[in-house]
């Protein structure tokens, strides 16, 4: 017994892409422009002097944590 096919009771809603490639209006943001972004105006030294603080930070962290472990894990 053949299955009847019945009309689609929806209408689709994408948009081809080159659709809307035609059709696209000027954007107010910078998102969608050919404007670049502001360069970091913080010097070198500052910019260093916090990337070495994060990382220790982070290192320190790890550093801490294994150590609690080492201690809970296996005290001597």
């Amino acid at each position: 017994m053949p299955t009847e096919r019945f009309p689609a009771k929806w209408i689709p809603v994408r948009v081809k892409k080159t659709r809307q490639d035609e059709n696209r209006e000027p954007r107010s943001d910078s998102i969608g422009t050919e404007m670049t972004l502001v360069p970091n105006q913080r010097p070198l030294g500052q910019r260093l002097l916090w990337f070495a603080a994060l990382w220790l930070g982070g290192v320190g962290t790890v550093t801490l944590v294994s150590f609690a472990l080492r201690l809970w894990i296996a005290p001597k």
